[in-house]
């Protein structure tokens, strides 16, 4: 110790050797934390292609603390930002299924977007419910209508992010305890955020295809997420309805 305290006693502090030493440190903070953000990229993409979800936890705080930063690394190396999107949304349904599972059909709500109606669609909209569908038949959502009228799951045609926070918060105290959101990848993203911080168990399905309008998503995915849980007997008479 007093060989260290003489060493550092006798070094003389400049503005210039301070301002260095801070940028080493801030060097090998850089690094560290670089290799921490592909370690987690690494291990949540091969979660997201294999379906083999290993430490989901570390994993998703890293991409919550990170999202913005994540998106940018994988820009520099010219790959799709939305690959972070995706790995979160795989691994927070694989946390949430358990909890999601448990919950009955009528206990849970369905948050679609408007952007999934065709483009002349007569659904009529409000403030307080969003769109209300037609079931015309132009549009996949007139499957997923069915589907929660058959089971008792509420749905909801949002017609933006605003109004599907709405519908969280009013469900949550209308006694609903679950839901299943349908959105492009950033929005999913939030979403799935928000229902986390509220406590509601979630599932998300990202749109296949993105934009304003038209677009489209995997309905045979969203119908099997509304039927979870659900026994094969019940699964196929819903599944007759929508045929």
């Amino acid at each position: 110790m007093p060989m260290i305290q003489g060493v550092i006693g006798n070094f003389e502090w400049t503005p210039v050797s301070i301002l260095s030493l801070l940028g080493q440190v801030l060097a090998v903070l850089f690094v560290v934390i670089g290799a921490v953000l592909l370690f987690s990229l690494v291990i949540g993409y091969r979660a997201y292609r294999r379906g083999k979800v290993r430490m989901p936890g570390p994993i998703l705080l890293v991409i919550d603390i990170f999202y913005t930063p994540l998106k940018k690394l994988l820009k520099v190396f010219r790959k799709d930002p939305r690959v972070v999107d995706d790995i979160s949304i795989v691994l927070r349904n694989h946390v949430n299924m358990e909890n999601y599972a448990i919950t009955k059909p009528e206990e849970r709500v369905v948050l679609v977007p408007q952007c999934l109606r065709h483009t002349r669609c007569p659904a009529p909209m409000s403030s307080e419910d969003g769109f209300t569908c037609r079931v015309c038949g132009l549009c996949d959502i007139a499957k997923i209508y069915k589907v929660g009228n058959a089971i008792g799951t509420e749905v909801y045609i949002a017609p933006g992010g605003r109004f599907a926070k709405r519908i969280l918060s009013r469900s949550k105290h209308g006694g609903k305890k679950a839901v299943l959101g349908v959105a492009c990848h950033t929005d999913l993203y939030e979403g799935l955020l928000a229902a986390k911080i509220g406590d509601i168990p979630a599932q998300g399905v990202p749109l296949k295809t993105e934009g304003c309008v038209a677009t489209k998503v995997d309905i045979d995915r969203v119908i099997d997420m509304m039927l979870v849980g659900l026994n094969a007997e019940e699964t196929d008479r819903v599944r007759e309805l929508v045929a």
